[in-house]
């Protein structure tokens, strides 16, 4: 035990042969423990020791905040880390250094026996009653069975984590209270895992390819590339000059999906704002007065922000709306062959490379900082990676425990692949009776509202992401039965199926400004009462059973219905000023970063929130300027992510799903024998293994899109 032995040299009253805890009794332990600290606290302090001072000054004091709802006191931790006390005889070694250690502190509760909302009650300490602070304490005992007071304690190295334990149990019997240590540590240099190194590798390789295929590029500037061989074509794949421009580019593909472009991006951007408001609640302990917080997501206009989670929903619904488009268009409509190998490889490759590399890449954050709530920050999100990673490569990780489950907010990712998987039960039968396509669409969404019903009814799930149900046990149901569950979300995506398919067999519809009007209001009616509705879940008592159930069993639905309907008149062309704003130009850009954007910013965030060395404030104006720090970081990022990996990938497959030409036709295409690869042509692309020139891939997707089915 480090410095242990100096204190037993130092200590004249202490045998040597005693030196060793552990033939303490449990009593004399303590003793001992205190009065070794209280040695040489004392010893530092009278002595004006600077080591004292700081092990004193770094450890927190449980004064502020209180009664607001302030419930960690971290203490200074980068202090308690760096205090080092070197051997008086032996100078060049250290005798022992700051140890921080957190200690939770839980109040004397009656036994748990049921599930706890925000604004129940514990009964068995009803018919108690006291002073006004006692009154308000009672109304928020049961916080206390999740939430316990956390307090940063900065001790000598020398002591062991079990010493501090036996200390605190001992303080805990003569307070009534429950205490013990819930994490130790002291400054260590970051041990490197071999997957970490797997992805700095990856990262080297890539950014490699990257320089080697922009250097061709610009040492042919621009020419037809001589090379007949493949390998070098793939290599120009990776030229940044070519992938900065098709990602720069506001060329549009044909056709008259161009609003979705910019709605898919100020999707994102809520998405983005919802988390920035929605974080500080998920990582509770990051913050102070979290009954200010509870005042915060309660206001009505909130609402619209910490809703983002329908966003999700949109997405969904673009992804459904672009299968049954480009499907049906090129299936139904231009009589043209499907291909479900090649259906499910394209969409496999334009995921896979881009999605395997974040995941590696997050498993790099965990070298990316410290903090006192580092750790438990980081088991929320990153560190189930190391574990369950398998999980996400096999786009199975939506159904798994919340706490095991690798960048939560991956989920997304791998219930929008099954549902594309699933879109075959639909469009395979649709193909060659229409009718029955359409009919086994509309069953399944409605199988989807009565799923959602029966489960919220049954397992008494909360639908979407609110603070008035805050029991891990709540969120675990809902994220696993309702938010994150593939069926849950079958509505919204194949509400976007049938909107595509009618939008690819009836491209122009006219309609009369009454039922215009009509559509307006009810679609208006449907999305705003989704988002809004939740207000008078915070007020009161909080929502009744009855709401949560009808709450769940149509709110996707009904909002994905209120958003399909606005597609729907910007496409046919009755839009009007939505659909001219949506179709700006400067969206396209802007669009083809969202699904990269969706990818890195929560684990940007998260890393952000554990590198808290103090509890933090929240108001609106810290939430909006987090929000456009982490959209402009998080943009940039994706950025470089896509011209590191997805761009590359992309190109690449056009490379390698090229198909073979005789010489004369290879000299009548490109004009000239044995050249290959133009690297400033961009204008074949693939669909069902056959080249286009019209930009849109089977799935959704294009240079211009960039797979707008996939986000």
């Amino acid at each position: 035990m480090e410095g242990h032995g100096f204190w037993c040299e130092r200590n004249s009253e202490i045998d040597h042969e005693d030196c060793n805890a552990d033939r303490f009794e449990s009593d004399q332990r303590i003793k001992y423990f205190v009065t070794m600290c209280e040695r040489v606290a004392a010893a530092g302090l009278w002595n004006l020791k600077m080591f004292a001072f700081r092990f004193v000054d770094s450890s927190a004091k449980m004064v502020d905040g209180i009664i607001t709802g302030t419930i960690n006191f971290l203490g200074e931790y980068e202090e308690c880390i760096n205090t080092l006390v070197p051997n008086p005889r032996k100078p060049n070694e250290i005798s022992f250094r700051g140890q921080y250690c957190t200690a939770e502190v839980r109040m004397p509760l009656p036994y748990k026996n049921k599930r706890y909302g925000l604004y129940d009650r514990v009964e068995a300490l009803e018919n108690f009653t006291g002073s006004v602070i006692f009154n308000f304490l009672k109304s928020k005992a049961h916080v206390f069975y999740f939430l316990p007071y956390k307090v940063g304690l900065c001790i000598p190295s020398g002591c062991s984590e079990n010493d501090l334990l036996q200390l605190l149990q001992y303080a805990g019997e003569k307070t009534h209270l429950d205490m013990k240590v819930a994490h130790c540590e002291t400054k260590e240099p970051k041990k490197i895992l071999k997957v970490q190194v797997a992805a700095i590798t990856v990262t080297c390789i890539l950014g490699a390819l990257v320089l080697i295929g922009t250097f061709l590029e610009g040492f042919f500037n621009g020419e037809k590339v001589p090379f007949k061989n493949l390998s070098c074509r793939i290599l120009i794949c990776f030229s940044t000059v070519s992938n900065f421009k098709r990602l720069a580019s506001t060329k549009r593909s044909t056709g008259n999906l161009h609003c979705l472009h910019g709605f898919r991006f100020l999707s994102i951007t809520w998405v983005v704002m919802g988390h920035a408001y929605f974080y500080p609640t998920w990582f509770i302990r990051s913050y102070k007065n979290m009954l200010n917080t509870q005042k915060i997501v309660s206001e009505p206009v909130a609402q619209a922000i910490l809703n983002g989670s329908e966003a999700v929903d949109s997405f969904i619904l673009l992804s459904g709306i672009l299968l049954g488009y480009l499907t049906v268009k090129h299936v139904i409509v231009d009589k043209k062959s499907f291909s479900i190998k090649t259906f499910i490889f394209h969409r496999l490759w334009r995921i896979i490379p881009v999605y395997y590399f974040i995941i590696l890449f997050a498993m790099l954050t965990p070298l990316m900082g410290s903090g006192p709530l580092f750790h438990e920050t980081m088991e929320e999100s990153i560190y189930p990676c190391f574990k369950y990673w398998w999980r996400n490569l096999l786009f199975i990780n939506n159904y798994f425990h919340i706490k095991d489950v690798c960048m939560m907010h991956t989920w997304y990712v791998s219930a929008d692949m099954q549902l594309y998987l699933a879109s075959l039960l639909v469009l395979l039968p649709m193909f060659k009776y229409e009718k029955i396509g359409v009919a086994i669409n509309v069953m399944i969404i409605v199988i989807s509202i009565v799923y959602s019903g029966v489960i919220a009814y049954l397992k008494r799930a909360i639908p979407t992401i609110t603070i008035t149900h805050f029991e891990p046990v709540d969120r675990n149901i809902g994220y696993l039965y309702l938010y994150s569950n593939t069926l849950s979300r079958a509505g919204p995506f194949f509400i976007g199926t049938l909107l595509g398919y009618t939008l690819a067999k009836k491209p122009t519809i006219k309609m009369s400004k009454c039922v215009q009007v009509a559509g307006w209001c009810c679609a208006v009616l449907s999305s705003g009462c989704t988002i809004f509705l939740l207000y008078h879940w915070h007020e009161g008592d909080g929502p009744a059973f009855l709401d949560t159930v009808m709450y769940a069993t149509f709110y996707k639905v009904s909002y994905s219905s209120g958003v399909a309907w606005m597609i729907f008149c910007c496409v046919t062309g009755h839009g009007g000023w939505i659909n001219t704003l949506l179709s700006w130009k400067a969206w396209v850009p802007l669009s083809k970063l969202c699904f990269l954007i969706f990818l890195i910013q929560p684990i940007f965030q998260t890393l952000y929130i554990a590198n808290y060395t103090s509890t933090q404030d929240q108001s609106h104006l810290i939430a909006i300027i987090h929000f456009f720090g982490f959209i402009c970081i998080s943009g940039l990022l994706a950025m470089i992510c896509n011209l590191l990996v997805e761009s590359p990938f992309l190109a690449m497959e056009k490379v390698m799903m090229r198909p073979k030409k005789s010489e004369k036709e290879r000299e009548a295409t490109t004009g000239a024998t044995n050249y290959g690869l133009s690297v400033s042509n961009d204008n074949c692309h693939t669909l069902n293994g056959k080249f286009t020139e019209d930009g849109i891939h089977m799935n959704g997707t294009s240079t211009q899109f960039t797979d707008v089915s996939k986000f």
